[in-house]
Formats: structure tokens, sequence, C-alpha cells
């Protein structure tokens, strides 16, 4: 299985994973659960071929993505994204092209594994959550372009966490209307703004999820995990309503950090997004992205300031930079980067290293 595979040399403590399609029972949770705890065991001792090298006794987030669209159209496709803390120890990151052999089922999966020593989380996304509206206007109603966010069931390519430590959820803002945004973008498929758009009383701002975790480490502070994984700017009509939505799901954690949906949290924190918006390429109004990256409250890691996390082959956007780690200033980084290629997705790892106890260690 090429997550398990992916996560397994990685080492992680908390993965965070995007276009994992949601079942009620986490009957496939589970299953990469208990995959990714066999693989870290046969990963054990190897020698990692990528970079022999371990990184400093430190603190890491980290994420890499499957093949994505590059729209608000089908689900992704390949292994889900994940991000990445792990305990301060010597620890290695890398990640090295190479192929999987087949995956047994799930059922396989959890029939031969014991009981995975990880936490997880998953809740219902809004992906193919139908509204019961035309809202995408072809005529028809339950299409995947009516739903919540695009989806062909409910459920799909949604949101999940793998943790060793505790993980709770502390806020889910996925039910909020995207209308309730402040000077929100909404605008319906024919071209009605705001309050006058079609279906304004129902439409969520989330496509799949908008997050606030507590991940508990045995050490130091608890830190927030504020995660989300917006629309792509594209597959739309000249009212670009995607591009709109991506740009309101994305500036929304600025919102949330105002203090606007509540009392503002508590540092440290980090928000984990796929964004699907590149501050100055590609479609869509980087504006949004521009936004947090500028926010003195955020910190833009240094190893990934300007560069590419995917390469869109032509005729696509070509290299662009959509997915984000982005730490409160109060977090020390110790460094940051990419991961090489790999045949698993289309997007390279990023990840940052934090000394976490370091940053929230009480005075003397």
């Amino acid at each position: 299985m090429a997550v398990a595979e992916i996560l397994a040399g990685l080492s992680p403590d908390v993965a965070v994973l995007a276009g994992i399609d949601y079942d009620r029972g986490g009957a496939a949770l589970t299953a990469l659960a208990g995959a990714v705890e066999r693989a870290l065991a046969e990963h054990a001792g190897r020698p990692d071929p990528c970079d022999p090298s371990p990184f400093p006794p430190d603190t890491h987030f980290s994420r890499i993505d499957p093949p994505r669209r590059t729209g608000s159209a089908p689900p992704e496709t390949g292994g889900p994204p994940a991000w990445r803390a792990s305990l301060p120890r010597p620890s290695r990151i890398g990640q090295c092209p190479q192929r999987s052999p087949p995956a047994p089922t799930a059922r396989a999966l959890q029939a031969s594994a014991a009981p995975p020593a990880f936490h997880t989380f998953t809740t219902l996304p809004n992906t193919g959550l139908q509204t019961g509206l035309d809202l995408d206007g072809d005529g028809r109603h339950g299409g995947p372009g009516d739903a919540q966010g695009y989806g062909r069931f409910s459920g799909q390519g949604g949101l999940a966490v793998i943790s060793r430590w505790p993980v709770d959820l502390m806020v889910d803002h996925s039910a909020r209307l995207w209308r309730d945004m402040p000077d929100t973008l909404l605008i319906d498929a024919e071209g009605r703004e705001g309050a006058q758009a079609s279906g304004a009383d129902v439409q969520r701002l989330s496509s799949t999820a908008h997050w606030e975790l507590r991940v508990t480490p045995p050490r130091g502070k608890p830190v927030t995990l504020m995660i989300f994984h917006a629309t792509p700017p594209v597959f739309d009509g000249p009212e670009d309503r995607n591009g709109r939505r991506n740009h309101d799901e994305v500036i929304f954690w600025k919102h949330r950090l105002d203090g606007d949906f509540g009392p503002a949290p508590d540092p440290p924190y980090v928000i984990a997004g796929a964004a699907n918006l590149d501050p100055s390429g590609g479609d869509g109004r980087g504006a949004a992205i521009r936004g947090l990256l500028s926010d003195p409250r955020l910190r833009d890691p240094p190893g990934l300031t300007g560069k590419a996390t995917v390469d869109w082959p032509d005729p696509g956007p070509g290299r662009l930079r959509v997915d984000y780690l982005l730490p409160s200033a109060d977090l020390i980084l110790t460094g940051s980067g990419l991961a090489p290629d790999s045949p698993a997705s289309r997007h390279r790892a990023i990840w940052i290293d934090i000394d976490l106890q370091a940053a929230t260690a009480p005075p003397d």
C-alpha cells in the first residue's frame, strides 16, 4: 500500500490525510492505521535510501499529497496527503520514489492486524452531502455538483487523522454557511451574489471541511491543528464561483484568528491545508493565501517560501505552490523543505521541523 509505505518512511506521530473516503464504521481508516504500523515495523532498522542522515531531535510537521484535481470537480484519486508531528528524537524524514506491492483488502488488513497503536479521527465531510437544490444550474437535482462539496456519494474524498498522540475535535466549522463569511464572495451559477444567491440559506463554505483539532503530546502544551481542503478555483463559468469559494475557504483561517467565529485559538497552532491556491500563479485569487503568508501571527517556513509543491503537465498551469504548513509565530522552527518526488503522488512532501518542547516549555 503506497500510502502506508510513505507514512512509514516519514515515521509520523500525527498524519492528516485528505482524499480518503469516509465510512461511518471507520473500517478503511482502521485498516490504513494497521498497515502503517506494519510498514513501520518493516522499516525499523532499514537504512533510508533517500537520506541516510537523521534529522536533529526536533518535532516535525509534514505533508504529502496524492494526484489532485485542479478544479472543483471530481474528487482526487490516489493516496492521501499527510501532515506529520513527531516527538523530539533522532528521526528521519525522507520519501524515495518506489512502488509498493499490491495492497490487501481493508477486510484482510483488519483480520490480520493487531489493534493499531494509533489514535484515529474522522467525521463526515461536506463532499457528496446533497443539498436538495440545483446548485450547479444544470437543470437537475442530486448530481455531484449539487452537493455541499463536489462528490458522487456522501463522504467521498474526506479528511482523516492518524496519530500516536491523543487527538480530539475542538471545533468543526464545516457547517458554517458561506453567506456568513465576513465580506463573503458568495455567488451562484447564474451570477447572483450574497444573500440573493440561489441556495444562500443552505450552501456551506467548506467544500470538504474546516476542523480545529487538539493534539496532545506527552510533554509540552497541546497543539491546535487547523486543517482544511479547499475547492480548486476552476471548473466553473465566468461567474468564477469556485474561485470565489476557494478564496473564502482559504481566508477563513485569517478571520478565525481575528476572532470572527468565537474566541480565537491560543497558540501554539499549525494551519495545514491543501489550499489549491498559489500566491501569484495559476488560476485563483491569490490575495487569500498571501494574506495568510504575511500574517504576523503565522510563519512562512523559509525552506518552503516560493517553492512549488506540484508540477502540472501541459497544458496545465505548471509548477505551483498550493500546499501549506503555517505554524504560529511562537513555535521554534529548526528546518523546513520539500521531500523528493514520489510515484505515489503528483505533489511533493513538504515538512517543517519544530522544537516543540522549547516552544512550549514553562518559563524558569
